[in-house]
């Protein structure tokens, strides 16, 4: 996804926090920025020191290839298109966990585990050094081990393609696939979300572990 938007006074403090999101910078001229990245952000006008007329200002004059932009409230959004489901299978005792994380999160199970999934691929990235770096294999990786119960309920949630891509190259670098990935995502974050909430968590012989 791009995001060309004017250099003004504010475009100085956007840079920075698109720059900790792993956006890079791909052009600029004399009035214009534009950065390059696969996140969606949501930024806070007063934290880049707009008004709320300046701000209508500064969305109408941005422009997003591979995704759409707009204002919540005092938020600029821009979140890119979702085109691609990211599919996987836990137990019906995390798919439950998760909807009650989620209700109590004020978010829709799918959302949450976009959300979380999201958030694991940049720290991914991040350890990787993406995007100067490219994405290397790990070593000495032990076996993906499910426990019984095996996973049969199907999670499901749409992503960008871009982003689909990144999970499954990261995945792929540690020796699982996308849809392994998720559900270790899913089920490593949940029981601690779980905790801090005070929801009762599944019994931890459910989850899918790393195993020699």
């Amino acid at each position: 996804m791009r995001v060309s938007f004017p250099k003004i006074q504010a475009s100085a403090e956007l840079e920075r926090f698109l720059e900790s999101l792993l956006y890079h910078k791909v052009n600029e001229i004399k009035d214009e920025v534009t950065f390059e990245g696969v996140f969606e952000f949501g930024i806070a006008r007063q934290n880049i020191d707009l008004s709320t007329r300046d701000l209508e200002s500064f969305v109408r004059a941005m422009r997003v290839e591979g995704g759409y932009k707009k204002i919540r409230g005092d938020m600029l959004l821009v979140i890119p298109h979702r085109n691609k489901r990211l599919n996987f299978r836990t137990t019906k005792a995390y798919v439950e966990l998760l909807k009650k994380v989620a209700k109590r999160l004020g978010r829709k199970p799918s959302e949450h585990a976009r959300i979380e999934v999201l958030n694991a691929l940049q720290k991914a990235l991040e350890s990787h050094g993406w995007p100067k770096q490219g994405i290397t294999k790990s070593k000495n990786i032990p076996p993906y081990k499910e426990e019984t119960p095996r996973g049969n309920s199907l999670c499901s949630s749409r992503i960008s393609k871009k982003q689909h891509e990144l999970i499954e190259e990261v995945a792929e670098a540690d020796g699982l696939t996308i849809s392994q990935y998720a559900r270790m995502v899913l089920e490593n974050v949940l029981p601690k979300e779980a905790t801090v909430l005070g929801i009762t968590e599944p019994q931890t012989s459910e989850s899918a572990t790393r195993g020699g």
